[in-house]
């Protein structure tokens, strides 16, 4: 499966050809239905989906796939391509690591995701903005990888989670231009200087975090004053924000700031969902780093914190579901090995985002069929009991199901029950989170489950 993929994935990078290409496969997936086509060709021309037809068009060169599934370009919005690395890779030592290996590294976690069938990513902190170099030999195609959205350095403040810390006095010290900032002057500075180096979405710290040594994750970093003036002098330039924020107090602060998207929002109460709801506010969960996985390298603090956010994670995200908040796709990949970003699929499942949607949906259809054939027992082959497609996705952790194993096309065929469109899911929430309708998506094979993750990595910055 895995070379299949490669061709798709590789061809999206290719700026054009002289002919059209015909990709035919067994199956493609109708994310506006929900249904999956037999026999589909998807033409391709230039960097665009032309049409999706059951014939090669004349004049069109035609790859023939065989027995696999075609589905739409992924997207997650929430990674870190600068750090970490793919299950495959070797792990680097940190105290030799430079920048250079750092981008060389970037390049394969990029290529992987893209791989993985994500062909936008939207940056949430990177360093040296390697995210901005990324996104341009993505786009002179130097190298395979998805669209980026780049961040530059993510800005938070002194001893907080966008810095370093643990070190001695003068090691691995920080300042503005890295993103570690106090006060509204130095603050303005920082957004400013992510912008003038290709940031295209600004990344915030509201709250500290898991992986940083402050006594919690729910401790508020920036005041009101930094936080206005942040976002205030982003959106001046036509960014939007993203905000890091486990406690409610970062996440309300956050929300009254004006941040666009709330990321990880471990701890939401009834006050921050009804602003997220009355502003439109994206929460971007990043579930599947939550669940239990090697901890070996992290120490007692980072366990704890760890174990604590999860659990307030859990019960954020169903109350979010149950009142309709606007939820994006993130992965937080960079914590844990990049390529694996499906998985957050098989957790958003778990904890019952797609079922809540397959019931609102079997409770129409069925309503409906009754009407029109009263006499007969609702369709159950295709559906299942409950009338949808979710259910086919299994949540116990075995291969093929679960956070720790799913399929990208056993994900996206539980997506698909979801009311929100391809132009909902590809445009709209795009269009919300970085200013910028992206273009048609790409397509690609589904990948075969993929092997179980290493232990978390340390990264390099504070980023969960």
């Amino acid at each position: 499966m895995k070379p299949l993929a490669a061709v798709l994935a590789i061809l999206a990078t290719v700026p054009s050809v002289a002919a059209p290409v015909a990709i035919h496969a067994a199956r493609v997936l109708d994310v506006r239905s929900g249904t999956i086509k037999p026999n589909a060709v998807v033409v391709v021309d230039g960097d665009r989906i032309s049409a999706i037809t059951d014939k090669v068009p004349e004049g069109a060169q035609s790859i023939d796939l065989g027995d696999v599934t075609l589905l739409p370009g992924l997207m997650d919005m929430h990674t870190h391509l600068s750090v970490g690395r793919t299950p495959q890779d070797k792990r680097a030592d940190t105290e030799q690591i430079e920048p250079a290996d750092m981008a060389i590294q970037a390049t394969q976690n990029a290529r992987a995701t893209l791989l993985a069938g994500f062909t936008t990513v939207r940056e949430c902190g990177a360093n040296n903005f390697i995210d901005v170099a990324l996104k341009r030999a993505v786009e002179r195609g130097v190298i395979a990888g998805p669209r980026i959205i780049p961040s530059g350095y993510q800005i938070g403040m002194t001893g907080g989670h966008a810095d370093n810390t643990g070190y001695a006095e003068g090691v691995y010290e920080l300042g503005p231009k890295q993103g570690v900032a106090d006060g509204v002057a130095q603050v303005l500075f920082a957004v400013r200087y992510q912008i003038k180096h290709g940031a295209e979405v600004i990344k915030l710290m509201a709250s500290s975090g898991v992986l940083d040594l402050q006594a919690s994750a729910e401790l508020r970093e920036f005041s009101d004053e930094e936080l206005r003036a942040a976002v205030d002098e982003a959106k001046r330039h036509g960014l939007r924000v993203a905000a890091h924020a486990h406690g409610t107090a970062g996440i309300l602060a956050a929300l009254r700031a004006g941040v666009t998207s709330i990321e990880h929002g471990s701890m939401l109460n009834d006050e921050a969902i009804r602003l997220m709801k009355e502003r439109g506010v994206f929460l971007v969960p990043t579930l599947y780093v939550t669940f239990p996985q090697n901890q070996t390298r992290l120490n007692d603090l980072q366990r704890a914190k760890g174990d604590a956010m999860s659990r307030a994670a859990y019960e954020s995200f169903r109350k979010a579901i149950a009142a309709g908040v606007r939820i994006a796709f993130g992965t937080d990949a960079g914590v844990y090995p990049h390529g694996l970003n499906a998985r957050e699929f098989a957790s958003m499942v778990s904890l019952g985002m797609m079922r809540r949607f397959a019931g609102r949906r079997r409770s129409r259809g069925d309503r409906a069929r009754q009407t029109r054939r009263p006499h007969r027992r609702p369709r159950q082959s295709a559906r299942g009991r409950d009338g949808s497609r979710a259910r086919q996705v299994r949540h116990d952790g075995r291969e093929g199901g679960g956070p720790n194993g799913v399929s990208v096309q056993r994900a996206a065929t539980a997506s698909a029950i979801s009311p929100m469109t391809r132009d909902n899911l590809f445009r709209r929430v795009a269009r919300s989170l970085i200013g910028a309708s992206p273009r048609q998506p790409t397509w690609h094979v589904s990948i075969s489950t993929p092997p179980a993750p290493p232990a978390r990595l340390p990264p390099a910055r504070r980023f969960q």
